[in-house]
């Protein structure tokens, strides 16, 4: 599982690593290798967060505002007419009378 992290968190993962590498031993195993190459990505993909944020950020506001705040067509409804019969008295009627109204308007 991945577990997000701000870029605040990002930066100090990335600081404390190349910090802590100034007092590795030379030459690197294969760890301390790896840990300098995730270092690496870790500053790549955060350049790429925060250079691309601002317009994923402002889509998502304009992809949201538009599904909240834009009339949309009424749904079409698949139940019949209401028919003129005498009224259903029942729980069951009254329930399914005011889905009709409710579908209707």
């Amino acid at each position: 599982m991945f577990n997000a992290m701000t870029p605040a968190q990002l930066t100090a993962v990335l600081s404390g690593t190349l910090r802590e590498s100034a007092d590795w031993a030379r030459p690197l195993d294969g760890f301390q290798r790896g840990q300098l190459k995730s270092a690496g990505s870790i500053g790549r993909h955060l350049a790429a967060e925060l250079a691309g944020g601002p317009a994923v950020a402002a889509r998502f506001r304009a992809d949201l505002h538009a599904l909240l705040c834009e009339p949309r067509p009424a749904p079409a409804t698949t139940r019949p007419a209401a028919d003129t019969s005498p009224a259903d008295t029942s729980p069951a009627g009254a329930v399914s009378a005011a889905v009709d109204t409710v579908v209707a308007t």
